[in-house]
């Protein structure tokens, strides 16, 4: 099935995905969870048409458009992306797609911080050069709602409605931390970001059949002039913990992640560090 009825995905070619160099290579996943990390190595590693977007489903890529041009706001290339494939899937039609999955809350934590630096710039340096996080811990609020609607529910709105396939009901190498599956019109990886480079490198080599393959972190909150800011607004974030654990009892957490990834996550969000 699809999302909004669309066409789905089909092989003009009787399902045969064509010369290897010509296959588009699409970064397909949710906002803040590594794509531009892995887009602009691979944009400087292979001549392959190569494009991004965080979502396919027609509905809600009409509804974001409208909200942004009602507001008077430009769209960005990946909204464009998603606006023009999502218009005519076919386009997709034998594409290597790459999802990258992350813990939720981290990526909550990383695009709120996205919004002040795009936003209220003056917030945001007002803390840097005085080196308090508590102004923004207390202005951060999270809600089960919000993080479903973004992070959680994406695999059911996406893959699914818009692909066909049920994540949930393949495997997926908790251990390792990629998977790849292999569909009649397009092929999948799906990978955690959490993964090591060494590990993330081979899954997309091997998956996109590169004899190298470099993984050039970008767009990190390392590179960024508020990184020192960021790192303690984590280690001192403390949520509740009915909260956390509603979080990743989730059934796209615990998919993916291994007990002992979770355990740390929820460690992690519901004890103020130092």
């Amino acid at each position: 099935m699809t999302g909004d009825m669309s066409e789905p995905i089909r092989s003009r070619e009787n399902g045969r995905r064509g010369n290897e160099a010509d296959r588009l290579i699409a970064i397909y996943s949710h906002g803040k969870s590594g794509t531009t990390s892995i887009f602009r190595s691979l944009e400087s590693q292979t001549d392959r048409p190569l494009v991004r977007f965080h979502m396919l489903n027609a509905s809600k890529v009409r509804a974001k458009v409208v909200r942004r041009e009602r507001a008077g706001l430009k769209l960005g290339r990946s909204l464009r992306n998603s606006r023009r494939y999502s218009a005519d899937l076919s386009l997709l039609t034998g594409a290597q797609l790459i999802t990258m999955i992350r813990d939720p809350i981290a990526s909550a934590v990383s695009a709120f911080f996205y919004r002040l630096a795009r936003h209220d710039d003056d917030t945001l340096r007002e803390c840097v050069e005085s080196g308090d996080a508590a102004p923004l811990i207390a202005r951060f609020t999270l809600d089960f709602e919000t993080i479903e609607r973004q992070y959680l529910r994406w695999f059911d709105d996406e893959i699914g409605a818009v692909l066909g396939l049920d994540i949930y009901d393949r495997s997926f190498d908790r251990s390792l931390g990629s998977q790849i599956y292999r569909e009649e019109s397009f092929d999948l990886l799906v990978a955690k970001l959490e993964c090591d480079d060494h590990s993330l490198e081979d899954a997309i080599r091997r998956f996109l059949s590169l004899t190298a393959f470099r993984l050039a972190r970008r767009n990190t909150a390392q590179e960024k002039p508020y990184n020192e800011l960021y790192e303690l607004f984590r280690r001192r974030l403390a949520l509740s913990a009915g909260l956390v654990h509603r979080i990743y009892a989730s059934r796209s957490v615990r998919h993916f992640y291994t007990e002992d990834e979770i355990h740390g996550f929820q460690q992690r969000w519901t004890r103020a560090g130092t």
